[in-house]
């Protein structure tokens, strides 16, 4: 069971939005894991204010149920 499914993150088919802009650091296996967990419960995340590092790094990784927020 993961920290995520412990708490309840996003409902069971709901979307939600997080603001990353102070995230200091996230890896390839943590985006991989949480879109994995997001996919199985139907839902998709959108990342809010996302910091370069990881704007590139999900330019490289194909994530179904992770988005950036688009920036105008």
């Amino acid at each position: 069971m993961t920290a995520m499914e412990r708490v309840g993150v996003l409902a069971l088919g709901k979307d939600g939005k997080v603001d990353i802009s102070a995230l200091e650091f996230i890896d390839h296996r943590a985006l991989l894991a949480l879109d994995q967990y997001l996919a199985r419960r139907w839902a998709m995340l959108v990342l809010q204010s996302a910091p370069s590092a990881v704007q590139r790094l999900m330019e490289l990784i194909p994530l179904r149920a992770v988005r950036l927020e688009e920036t105008p």
